[in-house]
């Protein structure tokens, strides 16, 4: 993990870390299937103004769509689109594919 402002090289073979096994004790207690929340939702303004023109023309990242839209329908709406403008804001750090 590079936690300096200047990007870093890391050559091909290079080891990053050790990964170790697991064993699940138990099985998940419920699967949740995705939901999908309505486009009116997109993109969320959470604790600052937005102008309307910005929020019209600010496309939503198919990485935030994808990770909202595994939220577990327990959660309260505002902590959806907290977590909706959290992913907004700081999508710049945010892996939003396999190869990125």
């Amino acid at each position: 993990m590079n936690i300096g402002a200047q990007p870093r090289t890391v050559k091909a073979g290079t080891v990053l870390g050790q990964l170790e096994s697991f064993t699940v004790d138990s099985p998940p207690a419920t699967v949740v299937e995705p939901r999908s929340l309505p486009r009116s939702a997109y993109p969320p303004v959470i604790g600052r103004s937005v102008p309307v023109r910005t929020r019209a023309t600010t496309p939503v990242p198919e990485f935030v769509d994808e990770l909202i839209s595994r939220v577990d329908d327990a959660v309260p709406e505002s902590m959806v689109n907290g977590l909706r403008s959290l992913l907004m804001r700081y999508q710049d750090v945010f892996s939003q594919s396999e190869n990125d």
